[in-house]
């Protein structure tokens, strides 16, 4: 495995964890006010990490499915993006949360960093 691959491991590792972590906070959230979209928002973006960290993880394996975690990160970067525009600028006047913030950006940041990875990967691989 090149140092490439095992960057978009680590990283696809995390996402995962901080996905998990954001999916048990939005959950809670979701119970504790079932009215709040930024909640939903929250819960979407720590279930498309955990499922990008997932993937990922096991996708990295193998060099020659860099331009499929390329594809599938570049997707979840979009949904997360749109989706953080919720968590961070609540539509209704409410209360910001910074720990969800922080945990949204996380996950934004880590599917930009696999993103980037396996772009890189790709690139190599084409050059050959």
């Amino acid at each position: 495995m090149n140092q490439s691959m095992k960057r978009i491991k680590i990283a696809c590792i995390a996402d995962l964890v901080v996905g998990v972590v954001t999916v048990v906070l939005g959950v809670i959230a979701i119970v504790s006010n079932p009215l709040s979209v930024s909640h939903y928002m929250l819960t979407l973006v720590g279930v498309t990490g955990a499922y990008l960290g997932l993937r990922g993880s096991i996708w990295a394996n193998v060099p020659s499915n860099a331009k499929r975690i390329r594809d599938t990160s570049s997707v979840m970067v979009l949904v997360e993006f749109v989706a953080s525009i919720f968590v961070v600028m609540p539509p209704v006047r409410a209360d910001r949360n910074t720990v969800y913030m922080i945990l949204v950006l996380l996950v934004l940041a880590l599917a930009l960093v696999s993103f980037a990875n396996a772009r890189q990967v790709v690139a190599a691989q084409k050059a050959k």
